[in-house]
């Protein structure tokens, strides 16, 4: 009965196996494609706004540029397309290519598209979250590396502060005395933007995964280190997380149809 019973099912979950196959086959194709599309978006865009100018002009002007076109091309856009999330892509397939497109994020939207047209170019990118009063994630901003040093671009208002010597400054500076760099904000500025805090990572948005992924990483690294860790940046593709897990699901598949084509063999051959 039970043999006949294994039988029966078999048959079955043999008949869906071409059809899972084309699944899995067609959802990698279609995460791939729409992977590379995004890469490919934010490289040429990257590439056009980094070298432009005359040649001579210095490599911290060239990330200027960067700030500069994520803060203006997205300025008119968040204002066209505020409102209530369209449909379910907005938060199953909201990866940067959405927000470069609608800015619906608000600062996030500005921070993501710059951030991700730094790394385009190679630069060491982190996403901070400031901290006004008690609350955290009141804006979004982003940390940039530059000749060893992290400096502050703020691409919804489209600065980067400056101290005396004309250099771009970095949250320490801010920190410390914001009020001498209070000037070289908009009028529109809001007043809680002061630069208390920054975190890199909440690490209890997702807290069993998270926290396990923090306990790891405290065998290898200091308290500081793994609080100077966006992991933000390294999850800014959506499509390309979909792709790993969508082929590592398909490999797992894979052996599985063939241990189950096994157990079937081994089955027939005692029945002989």
């Amino acid at each position: 009965m039970k043999r006949q019973f294994f039988k029966k099912s078999f048959k079955f979950s043999q008949s869906l196996v071409p059809f899972l196959h084309g699944i899995f086959i067609t959802l990698i194709f279609f995460f791939f494609i729409m992977s590379d599309y995004e890469d490919g978006l934010f490289d040429r865009m990257a590439k056009n706004t980094f070298n432009k100018g005359p040649h001579f002009i210095s490599y911290t002007t060239k990330v200027l540029n960067l700030l500069n076109t994520a803060h203006t091309v997205l300025r008119d856009r968040e204002k066209l397309f505020a409102g209530k999330p369209v449909n379910f892509r907005d938060s199953l397939f909201r990866s940067y290519d959405v927000d470069l497109l609608d800015a619906r994020g608000g600062c996030g939207s500005y921070s993501y598209v710059l951030a991700k047209l730094l790394i385009s170019k190679g630069i060491n990118t982190r996403i901070g979250q400031m901290k006004c009063g008690d609350e955290w994630g009141c804006h979004v901003i982003v940390e940039a590396k530059i000749n060893d040093k992290w400096i502050i671009l703020d691409p919804t208002y489209n600065i980067a502060f400056t101290n005396k010597n004309n250099q771009i400054v970095g949250f320490k500076e801010l920190h410390n005395n914001f009020n001498k760099f209070k000037s070289q904000t908009p009028s529109h500025y809001p007043e809680e933007f002061t630069y208390d805090d920054i975190r890199y990572t909440n690490w209890n948005k997702i807290p069993l995964l998270f926290k396990t992924i923090k306990k790891v990483l405290k065998i290898f690294l200091k308290k500081e280190e793994i609080n100077n860790i966006s992991l933000r940046v390294l999850v800014m593709n959506i499509y390309k997380i979909y792709l790993i897990i969508t082929v590592i699901s398909y490999f797992i598949f894979c052996i599985f149809t063939f241990w189950r084509k096994q157990k079937n063999m081994m089955l027939k051959l005692s029945e002989i």
